[in-house]
């Protein structure tokens, strides 16, 4: 089955987001990017991957508003990590707005 996430924009601006899709269970690989559009207060269900790649490698989220660029890269380089558990195991990510910074959670619903 591929990754499928929900993703939950809990900022007043609209956010453009890029998932790295993981190349098998080896971080040191990537296998493609997943592109998508977050407007404010926003939650869409995402699927990216397939049968042998549902992990993620990275995520970015970024938005040019209000005359700024404000952007936020997490990305894995071992497994176990914090940021691979982050992606990997929660079925909920949510962007928040803290000081002109990006922060990015995970949950499970």
């Amino acid at each position: 089955m591929s990754g499928e996430k929900r993703f939950t924009n809990n900022t007043h601006i609209d956010l453009q987001v890029a998932l790295t899709v993981r190349a098998r269970s080896n971080p040191e690989h990537d296998l493609a990017c997943v592109p998508f559009f977050l407007d404010e207060h926003e939650t869409k269900t995402i699927k990216y991957g397939n049968d042998e790649n549902p992990y993620l490698n990275a995520i970015v989220a970024r938005s040019t508003s209000n005359h700024q660029l404000t952007a936020t890269k997490l990305g894995v380089i071992e497994r176990g990590s914090a940021i691979d558990n982050l992606l990997n195991t929660h079925n909920h990510i949510t962007f928040t707005l803290v000081n002109q910074s990006i922060v990015i959670t995970g949950s499970n619903i």
